[in-house]
């Protein structure tokens, strides 16, 4: 009696045990079902997108700059309403390698002024037109970085803007990284430095003024810089290893900065195209 007893709690024993674990491991099918087919996942990449660039729209100065045209890899224009430039592409010692860029030249209506730089620059990145069309600046690509020259549309003179800044206390100023005009007038955002950090700052070239941003925080690059559409601030994004972005926030008013969030390379990427544009 005993035996039967025994064999039948130990049947209701494995009959529970086996139901339990079979409660807890869902079949496969159903763990399919979960996942999000690709063509979903692109329509939400997609739609993603769009919401990212319909908000940019609705925050930021947003208008069509001029590119940098290149034609035969030999002649280099650009023109933005009645103030244009030419230059040329050279190649030294027959090298295609490498390439040199020479005879720069900038024209506002029937003036013309030649712009002559000790070192050449290999390449032009970008032009831009302050929005009252007084200064013109043209970022210019060397081997150790990237150069600002500042150009007065009525006087006609120039400088580079690296040079200005390591002269009056800015330690040396090796790269501009990035620029940006604000939508009236003629202040000019920027991020300049070095290899390993970068600081952020608004310049005036009317006064030949710079006023560098509070933060105790030590950039390492900023890639962007994009203005707010009615200029009462902008934003810039800060970059560091590993890819990781930071959208920082800058109010005038408060002369304040702001961590807006953190951000992954296609919110860089769509920020970037409000930035001057490159050339092709």
């Amino acid at each position: 009696m005993r035996f039967f007893f025994s064999a039948a709690v130990i049947i209701i024993t494995l009959s529970v045990v086996i139901g339990c674990t079979h409660e807890v491991s869902p079949p496969e099918a159903e763990a399919d079902e979960l996942q999000t087919p690709a063509h979903e996942q692109q329509a939400v990449n997609k739609n993603a997108d769009q919401a990212n660039n319909q908000s940019n729209k609705e925050i930021y100065d947003i208008r069509e700059v001029s590119q940098v045209q290149i034609q035969d890899h030999k002649q280099i224009s650009w023109q933005e309403d009645d103030v244009s430039l030419s230059a040329v592409v050279v190649h030294p010692n027959q090298d295609e390698a490498s390439s040199e860029i020479s005879s720069i030249r900038v024209n506002k209506g029937d003036l013309g002024y030649p712009i002559e730089l000790e070192q050449s620059p290999i390449s032009i990145s970008s032009v831009s037109l302050s929005s009252d069309h007084q200064y013109l600046a043209m970022h210019l690509k060397y081997n150790e970085g990237h150069r600002l020259v500042i150009i007065n549309m009525t006087a006609g003179d120039y400088y580079l803007l690296n040079d200005y800044l390591s002269r009056n206390g800015r330690g040396s100023v090796d790269t501009i990284q990035s620029y940006r005009w604000a939508p009236s007038g003629n202040h000019l955002a920027l991020a300049y430095g070095d290899e390993t950090r970068s600081s952020v700052a608004l310049y005036q070239p009317d006064k030949k003024m710079l006023l560098d941003i509070p933060t105790s925080v030590i950039y390492e690059d900023t890639p962007v810089i994009v203005w707010h559409k009615e200029g009462k601030g902008f934003d810039f994004v800060s970059a560091r290893e590993g890819d990781i972005y930071v959208l920082n926030r800058y109010v005038r008013e408060k002369n304040l900065v702001n961590k807006v969030k953190v951000i992954d390379g296609e919110e860089v990427d769509a920020l970037r195209t409000i930035s001057p544009t490159y050339a092709k």
